[in-house]
């Protein structure tokens, strides 16, 4: 872990040094683009970040921040500096598992692309998809592209669209390729598929595992059928799985939101199914949810009782044109307080 240091604003809690102790300078800049108010001291500095931006991200409507381009283009370099966008490696070349979290389209489509191409070993991989609805966005893809060899979610050689999703394809010609998509594309386990067999063209079905737990939560989806479809594969990852996370209730709280899989919910299915005794995994995102996510897997590994499994987390670049400022401002208060509570220092 890294020293404490010596710097006057501590409040006399080492702990906090670290990340903070290297970025403490490009905060204050930080600040000043945002035009806020140098708090000072350690502790006040961590409540001010925590209040205003740790949680705005996932808050209701009110609670989210806009920031004009200016803004934007002033914050960005600095959040790079503040390790919260660019991408981050697998720290090493092989893992007993890797995991890899849902995503919309583009977001899954990277997250592979980064476990692909770097080459990492491992016995296993599993997606942790799920009931979740493309959305009809740009950003999730028209049928046309998603089938495509080429462009934004380009295959590796050797893959060919599925024939069927072309037969439906054909036929869904005269609509909206957005609306296409849905049909053909429906969830995030459809995408899911798509892009495991886009980045490792030679996997072939093996088993799959059904739901046969009596009622359950449906969504707009309807209920979930399949739990685990499992795929073979040459090359570095032989053992290829799609988990079709379950919905789960998210208006416990009285606001009303749609029934979906989260993070947590499939990741207590992936240790209850396929976890396996794994001692070393690999977890990716994408950038700026490092911090967060590797919380909600050490949190619910040790809920499960799973001990001495060695866990780290690698992302794909955050988007500079699509990233969410609230997002990579969570993320530094996440940092800061992922060292006090884990002894770990990033970088």
């Amino acid at each position: 872990m890294a020293s404490a240091g010596t710097h006057p604003d501590h409040d006399g809690d080492p702990s906090r040094a670290g990340y903070l102790e290297r970025h403490r300078h490009r905060l204050r800049e930080l600040f000043g683009v945002l035009g806020e108010d140098w708090p000072g001291g350690d502790t006040a500095l961590l409540h001010h970040m925590e209040t205003r931006w740790l949680g705005a991200e996932h808050g209701p409507g009110g609670g989210k921040r806009t920031f004009d381009e200016g803004t934007r283009s002033r914050a960005w370099p600095l959040l790079r500096e503040l390790e919260v966008v660019d991408r981050a490696d697998p720290p090493r070349a092989a893992y007993d598992q890797v995991i890899v979290m849902g995503a919309t389209s583009i977001g899954l489509y990277r997250r592979l692309g980064l476990v692909r191409h770097s080459g990492v070993t491992a016995a296993s991989l599993t997606v942790l998809a799920g009931l979740r609805p493309h959305n009809g966005l740009p950003s999730d893809g028209a049928l046309d592209e998603l089938l495509a060899t080429d462009g934004r979610f380009a295959a590796a050689d050797g893959w060919t669209p599925p024939p069927l999703a072309v037969h439906q394809a054909a036929l869904l010609g005269d609509l909206d390729p957005l609306t296409a998509a849905r049909i053909v594309m429906p969830s995030e386990t459809d995408l899911a598929r798509l892009f495991l067999g886009k980045h490792w063209p030679d996997a072939r079905l093996d088993s799959v595992a059904v739901d046969t737990a009596p009622g359950g939560v449906r969504n707009e989806l309807g209920g979930r059928a399949v739990v685990l479809e499992t795929y073979r594969a040459g090359g570095t990852i032989p053992l290829l799985r799609v988990l079709n996370g379950a919905p789960v209730r998210r208006d416990l709280d009285a606001t009303p939101r749609p029934a979906r899989p989260t993070s947590r919910s499939t990741i207590r299915e992936w240790v209850e199914l396929a976890a396996g005794g794994a001692r070393s995994m690999l977890v990716v995102v994408n950038q700026p949810h490092l911090t967060r996510v590797r919380l909600d897997v050490v949190d619910e590994l040790a809920k499960a009782g799973v001990r001495d499994l060695h866990i780290d987390v690698a992302g794909a670049q955050a988007l500079r044109d699509s990233a969410d400022l609230n997002l990579l401002l969570g993320e530094i208060p996440a940092r800061i307080n992922a060292e006090r509570i884990t002894g770990r220092t990033s970088g």
